[in-house]
């Protein structure tokens, strides 16, 4: 009898030895799980962090690239306007050049107030050219004083 406790007994320590193997390696496994499910949580935060900064620099790029074209644009567009009016001084500079040979020649008629035709032309010519590039501003037509909203 005592050769049978002895091998119930060993038996029991065996179950209970098997037992603590058994919890011992779920335990491991379920630390193993939670540590894993960490991690993936951290590595897919980090993911959509990297995600977002990439798509916040190439907004950031798009912005800077039409912010560039605007200024090459605005550029252009002061380039023209300084050609426009480096030929509008041009202009302006022989036409105020005709106008005083022309009251030259006749200063002592003016005087009296008193013109030829050929400087009275001029006169006239001078006057439409004027108004025409006050309505029509340097490079472009200006708009017109009627706003359409009237009563």
């Amino acid at each position: 009898m005592s050769q049978q406790i002895g091998e119930v007994g060993r038996a029991m320590i065996n179950l209970v030895s098997s037992v603590k193997a058994i919890l011992i390696m779920l335990l491991v496994t379920v630390i193993s799980a939670v540590g894993a499910f960490f991690m993936g949580m951290r590595q897919g935060a980090m993911n959509e962090r990297a995600k977002q900064t990439e798509e916040t620099v190439q907004n950031l790029t798009s912005v800077l690239n039409n912010y560039k074209t605007l200024i090459n644009d605005s550029n252009a567009a002061s380039k023209a306007m300084r050609t426009a009016m480096s030929t509008r001084y041009v202009f302006d500079s022989k036409t105020t050049e005709d106008f005083k040979n022309a009251l030259a020649k006749k200063q002592a008629d003016r005087v009296d107030c008193r013109f030829d035709a050929g400087v009275m032309h001029q006169l006239d010519i001078a006057r439409e050219r004027a108004a025409s590039s006050a309505a029509s501003g340097i490079r472009n037509a200006l708009p017109g004083t009627g706003s359409g909203n009237e009563p």
